[in-house]
This record gives structure tokens, C-alpha cells and sequence, in this order.
């Protein structure tokens, strides 16, 4: 059952009670869609600029898997490298 003002006072009081309301909800979205925007872009500019670092730790690591673990090259023993 929606609630119906009697007097001018109460209907005044209900009017301010939905404009707070409305204005409460609408910052609270506001607020929650800013700190979304911000931790995207936060992550994504936190990415570019490692992405040179972890490419040039991927290619460093695997040359060193490459090299630790190729068992058709049989002139080195890479077993005593490895231990």
C-alpha cells in the first residue's frame, strides 16, 4: 500500500524524503561506476607499462628451458647443470 499525504506538511516531507532518496542511489552509482573506470584503467596502464619487463622475463626464461632441457643435443650433459 503506497503511502498518501494528508497535509501539506507531510507531502512536503515525502517530497524531500524521494529527492534524498534519488539523489543518495545516484551518487552511490556514480560512486560505483568511477571506482570501476578507475580500477580499469589503473590495471590496464599498470600492464603496458610491464609489458616489455614480463615479455623480456618469457623470453629469457624460456631460452634457459630450451637450453636446461634439450635432450636431443647429447655432446653437453645438462643433467649436472640442473642439479
Amino acid at each position: 500500500m503506497a503511502f498518501v499525504p494528508t497535509s501539506f506538511d507531510q507531502q512536503v516531507d515525502y517530497e524531500d524524503t524521494q529527492r534524498l532518496m534519488a539523489s543518495y542511489f545516484k551518487s552511490k552509482h556514480a560512486y560505483l561506476v568511477d571506482g570501476y573506470k578507475n580500477t580499469s584503467k589503473f590495471t590496464l596502464l599498470e600492464y603496458q607499462n610491464k609489458k616489455a619487463v614480463y615479455e623480456l622475463h618469457d623470453k629469457h626464461v624460456n631460452e634457459k628451458f630450451e637450453f636446461m632441457y634439450n635432450y636431443k643435443d647429447f655432446d653437453n650433459d645438462r643433467t649436472k647443470l640442473r642439479d
